[in-house]
């Protein structure tokens, strides 16, 4: 991800080096940029790279949740929860499971475990 303003340059340097370092590698030489920007978008950009980076290698990796079943996503999410304490870390999980199978934890639940 290329930095969007000075500011979340500065910023990221100062809190998140190792993630900083990676975004300048994404950023074009030269680039102006401006001093500030939203600080939603700010957010969001931090959000999605630091959950990225959480649970790195899966098959749902970089995809968005509106590409899974809502329901089915949700219960996963549900019954990951009941293995892992980090809800970002079971939704990914959850995600990988329904890139075998969009009914995954429908068909689970059917199985009666």
């Amino acid at each position: 991800m290329p930095f969007k303003s000075n500011a979340q340059r500065r910023w990221m340097y100062a809190n998140h080096p190792e993630m900083a370092k990676e975004w300048s590698e994404h950023t074009p030489k030269g680039a102006k940029l401006p001093e500030h920007v939203k600080k939603s978008e700010l957010i969001e950009a931090i959000k999605f790279k630091i959950a990225k980076d959480l649970l790195a290698g899966g098959a749902a990796d970089n995809k968005p949740d509106s590409l899974y079943p809502a329901k089915e996503l949700a219960k996963g999410k549900a019954h990951e929860s009941e293995h892992v304490r980090n809800k970002q870390i079971a939704k990914e999980i959850a995600k990988d499971h329904l890139e075998e199978r969009k009914d995954y934890y429908t068909a689970l639940d059917k199985l009666d475990l």
